[in-house]
């Protein structure tokens, strides 16, 4: 087994389990804030983020999933397109995470900011670019990840990717 692909794989499950963990611990402390007290917290922001939440775990678990035997059922040397796919999907999600991850994210939690306010006071308009700066940094940050994604596919499996290899 190619040691780097044994690390991608690695690598992409833990993500996929820290993304779940993060997801359950949001989703479990929005739903007992929509049950306990539900003047508390805007339901329609929480309810956005919990659907994202879901989202992003049924993404993780599906199509950027990598089960730990495939470095073993498909080794490199004879299954390079195989894994070209894999590492194009893996950095697709990854230059495109602003849009199914961070936007979901952060819209639900800016209608959150919107909902409890009264008006928009300096607090929320504070709050709310506070929010939007960090949604762009994160975005950037996954572009660059994206970047290193196929730079790695790149000097892994050799040479660029051609559509027709995609």
């Amino acid at each position: 087994m190619d040691p780097r692909i044994v690390t991608l794989v690695e690598t992409v499950r833990a993500r996929n389990w820290r993304e779940s963990v993060a997801a359950v611990v949001v989703i479990a402390f929005l739903g007992y804030r929509l049950y306990a007290e539900p003047q508390a917290i805007n339901a329609t922001g929480a309810w956005i983020v919990i659907v994202a939440c879901l989202g992003i775990v049924a993404l993780s678990w599906t199509v950027l999933n990598i089960p730990a035997t495939e470095p073993a059922t498909h080794p490199l040397e004879q299954h390079k397109d195989h894994w070209r796919r894999r590492m194009t999907v893996q950095a697709t999600a990854l230059r495109f995470a602003w849009l199914w991850y961070v936007l979901p994210l952060f819209a639900g939690v800016a209608v959150i900011i919107v909902g409890r306010a009264e008006g928009m006071t300096t607090e929320t308009t504070v709050s709310l670019v506070v929010l939007g700066l960090l949604g762009a940094a994160l975005a950037y940050l996954n572009v660059n990840a994206a970047a290193r994604m196929e730079r790695d596919r790149d000097a892994v499996l050799g040479g660029a990717t051609t559509p027709s290899s995609v």
